[in-house]
């Protein structure tokens, strides 16, 4: 008996429905904007909220201007495209406006399309990652002087910039940026020869050959741009070089007040067509020139 019962008793066990636990609902994602400065937001909502005033306030800046040619972002079909293109790949990017007191920071967001002929800027929050992180607000335009008012502040990119990295050499204003040093360089990148000398030889052979071009140049050449500014190149052959036909140039900023020369950019070359193109203005000796290296 008591082993029949002992029997029924295993029975309703293995009968017996084990209880089902009921799954909490998972609270919704929070919207992480930048949580370095506490940006975490729990809805759509409450982050635009948050912003609105940044929001309002830049785009009724943007509306203050005259001459915007706007071109309206719903008539675009490949707005996303070209969205992620700026804030991928953009031409430039500065930083207008560091969030200290409201923890927002507006950086601009440049790039230009030049095959459609519009330029695309991008207002957004940047994360101390670099990585833009929420659009304020974006704007197509034809008008390259709208494009001008956001760029102010401090450039942190241009691409132009990182395409002549090769030619940057510590002491002169071309490795600063300096726009006058920058598109000097680019016109004498478009004029030298495809078989001249590597971009990636321009340092090492800089940094043996730029200080005595300077001290024992062969040629001085002093001119006059179309804006008044007084520009001195020197110029010296280095045949015993081991590289044949070796010619380094080095640009200079004669300043007004003080007569020193402010150092541009230089580069090598073996093209004596492309030397050939510095040699105008006035020939001058060396030993006429006050010498400076700044910047």
């Amino acid at each position: 008996m008591i082993e029949k019962a002992i029997a029924k008793i295993r029975k309703k066990k293995l009968n017996v429905k084990k209880k089902v636990k009921l799954k909490r609902p998972k609270p919704p994602a929070s919207i992480v904007i930048d949580s370095d400065l506490g940006l975490v937001f729990s809805s759509e909502e409450e982050m635009l909220n948050y912003f609105s005033p940044r929001i309002q306030s830049l785009v009724s800046q943007y509306q203050d201007l005259k001459d915007i040619q706007e071109i309206p972002l719903e008539s675009v079909e490949n707005l996303e495209e070209l969205l992620n293109a700026c804030l991928d790949d953009p031409d430039e990017v500065w930083m207008l406006l560091e969030g200290k007191e409201t923890k927002e920071n507006v950086f601009s967001f440049i790039r230009h399309h030049v095959d459609q002929g519009v330029f695309h800027v991008a207002l957004c929050h940047v994360t101390s990652q670099d990585e833009p992180s929420f659009v304020y607000f974006h704007f197509l335009t034809k008008n390259s002087k709208t494009v001008e008012v956001y760029r102010n502040g401090r450039m942190v990119f241009d691409q132009a910039l990182t395409e002549i990295e090769f030619g940057m050499i510590d002491g002169d204003a071309l490795s600063e940026g300096d726009s006058l040093s920058v598109g000097l360089f680019h016109a004498m990148l478009k004029l030298r020869s495809d078989n001249d000398i590597k971009p990636e030889k321009f340092l090492e052979i800089g940094l043996e050959c730029r200080d005595k071009t300077i001290e024992e140049a062969d040629e001085i050449w002093r001119s006059q741009d179309s804006s008044g500014q007084v520009l001195v190149t020197f110029i010296r052959e280095f045949s015993e070089h081991h590289l044949s036909e070796l010619f380094y140039v080095v640009v200079t900023l004669q300043e007004a007040d003080t007569g020193v020369h402010a150092l541009l950019y230089s580069f090598p070359t073996q093209d004596e067509a492309l030397v050939e193109r510095y040699r105008y203005g006035d020939n001058l000796q060396a030993e006429e020139v006050a010498q400076e290296s700044s910047h």
